[in-house]
């Protein structure tokens, strides 16, 4: 195969490793250096790949049929070879895909520990599911095979039913059996300008290291933190506000303040919040009926030290008695 052609074996390489969900967490975050060399290393199996076929088919009807049609179009040695393992490439993205979708594939690198702290946390609450005690995470060539086996028409059902075996998630939810799939875990996120909002991710984290530069959270609640004890303090619930406005504009009574002009055709505007994860200092999952027992014990303790000081502190009335003794007279 003439060197110039070895481009095509190396861009179906790249599809490969920049496409695949399997495969999209690790090769976004590398250099340049480093996805050239990985590019070329999965475009040289390509290509290995690619010429065992053809030699396989090379000697049937249907290969010479092929053959001639290839070469008619462009009559360069190699060039049958090259292209096959381009259109591998591309095929291997779409069945990986389907049989690895990016939710599972993010879970499973959370499972592995690959992720960071805040982005186990986010895929955590978006599924709404945690590792269950004593998991087990195949290693990714096993991982593959397992799922890449159970699309296929004939083993199908033994690799799912392998897959299925394997409950390896717990539910920290409830489980919403319309959707198939545990409901989001809400998180409460505490930025470096100490504001406070607790919400639910709009959409699944991305595994691209450049997609997880802001967050999409629907705000629920909103607050501060106190700057003297840092204890956080709610000042809006967006629950209630949106509870409100569908009450004081319900659906069936038409507006006519602007005649001839319809506010977003009808439609209500997204809720969410765009967070850059930069200006994120700590986050969290948020459970209300946990921090209101912890408002109320932080209340307690703040009113029991103000008993010790009033116990310790002087009577002032007699203070005042003294006072009138020595200078009244």
């Amino acid at each position: 195969m003439p060197f110039n052609q070895l481009i095509l074996p190396l861009l179906g390489g790249y599809l490969l490793i920049t496409y695949a969900n399997c495969f999209i967490y690790w090769t976004s975050r590398q250099s340049k250096e480093h996805l050239i060399f990985a590019s070329a290393f999965a475009g040289a199996i390509l290509a290995i790949v690619a010429r065992a076929i053809a030699l396989l088919i090379a000697n049937t009807e249907l290969g010479g049929y092929l053959y001639n049609f290839v070469h008619d179009r462009m009559n360069y040695e190699g060039i049958g070879t090259a292209t096959l393992a381009l259109l591998l490439g591309g095929l291997l993205v779409v069945w990986i895909n389907r049989a690895w979708p990016a939710p599972e594939a993010g879970l499973w690198l959370y499972g592995r520990g690959v992720l960071s702290q805040l982005e186990a946390l986010f895929f955590a609450s978006f599924n709404g599911s945690i590792p269950a005690e004593g998991a087990v995470f195949r290693s990714l060539p096993v991982e593959l095979f397992l799922r890449l086996g159970a699309t296929t028409p004939i083993l199908g059902k033994l690799f799912q039913k392998q897959l299925r075996k394997d409950q390896r998630w717990m539910v920290i939810t409830s489980f919403d059996e319309g959707a198939g799939r545990a409901n989001p875990a809400p998180i409460m996120v505490s930025m470096k300008d100490r504001k406070v909002y607790v919400g639910l991710l709009q959409h699944a984290p991305s595994m691209k290291a450049t997609g997880m530069s802001h967050l999409n959270l629907e705000v629920l609640l909103s607050g501060y933190r106190d700057k003297d004890d840092l204890s956080v303090i709610f000042t809006d619930d967006y629950t209630a506000i949106f509870a409100q406005n569908q009450e004081d504009c319900p659906e069936d009574v038409e507006d006519t303040s602007n005649p001839g002009e319809e506010m977003n055709d009808g439609q209500t505007l997204p809720s969410f919040k765009v967070l850059p994860v930069s200006e994120i200092l700590s986050a969290s999952f948020f459970d209300v009926s946990i921090f209101e027992r912890f408002q109320k014990r932080r209340a307690a303790g703040v009113e029991s030290a103000r008993e010790r000081e009033r116990e310790l502190a002087p009577e002032p009335h007699l203070l005042r008695r003294v006072f009138r003794a020595l200078f009244d007279k």
